[in-house]
């Protein structure tokens, strides 16, 4: 539509809403004809200025222009990018995501250090006996032991008839217990030990002779318990034990030591 049309169209306009107001005041449509006419207008008399806003309808414009109205325009070119807004919230957690599969093996890692030794465990079962293995070599002859000992009752002579003392255990005169020790060849002898009696006491003994006979009152004790080592100068060292009884049937044993010639 051209700026003349649409000029027109406000001309006819302004016409008709001034022959409304010509009507309204008493007047006759001829008598607004009459006083204003399309011709009487010059082109560009009426402006936007000089018509009362939403006075003119769809009806009073020119089929042409009508069509155009609501129709939307060619798009305009994009206008530049507008600054960045602010971050929005953070959103809800989302769901836990599927496990995923298993990874390869890593390689073996070194050696840890080794740990404290554990308590002992519980013992076992015996096992079965294994099979006898054989009999080994004969051993080195061992030294020779020191001879073994005499036994004896009244005295020793005839039991120890190589020794180099004679022990006897009797009584005096049938009465009185009596020990007698007799170096023989009339050589030194040391005696050394204890006497025990039969009310539990003890009389110990050291002496140095060739002949050692003590005896004891039966009115004192009735019971004789000698225990002592005998060492002469050249015939070796013996021990003696001798027991007297109540009886006067005394017995004893004499054991000769290593050193023996």
């Amino acid at each position: 539509m051209s700026i003349r049309s649409l000029r027109r169209s406000r001309v006819a306009v302004a016409c008709s809403a001034g022959a409304v107001v010509l009507v309204a005041a008493g007047g006759t449509v001829a008598v607004a004809d009459s006083l204003v006419g399309t011709h009487d207008l010059k082109d560009g008399a009426v402006t936007s200025k000089k018509i009362k806003d939403e006075t003119i309808r769809r009806v009073d414009l020119h089929p042409s222009l009508a069509a155009k109205i609501g129709v939307p325009g060619e798009q305009g070119p994009m206008g530049p990018q507008g600054a960045t807004g602010p971050t929005g919230p953070a959103g809800p957690t989302g769901a836990t995501g599927a496990t995923g599969a298993t990874g390869p093996q890593g390689p073996t890692g070194a050696d840890g250090a080794q740990g404290a030794t554990g308590p002992t465990g519980p013992r076992g079962w015996p096992g079965t006996q294994g099979e006898e293995g054989p009999t080994g070599p004969t051993g080195a002859t061992g030294a020779t032991g020191a001879p073994g000992g005499y036994s004896f009752s009244g005295d020793s002579s005839a039991a120890a008839p190589g020794a180099g003392i004679m022990v006897t255990a009797a009584c005096f005169e049938g009465t009185d217990p009596n020990v007698q020790i007799v170096a023989l060849d009339n050589q030194p002898m040391t005696v050394a030990g204890s006497v025990r009696f039969a009310d539990g006491s003890v009389h110990d003994v050291f002496e140095s002779t060739s002949y050692w006979n003590p005896i004891y009152d039966r009115n004192v004790t009735t019971m004789v318990i000698l225990d002592a080592t005998v060492v002469t100068e050249t015939r070796g060292s013996y021990v003696v034990h001798v027991v007297i009884p109540p009886s006067c049937a005394g017995v004893g044993t004499l054991i000769p030591l290593g050193d023996q010639t």
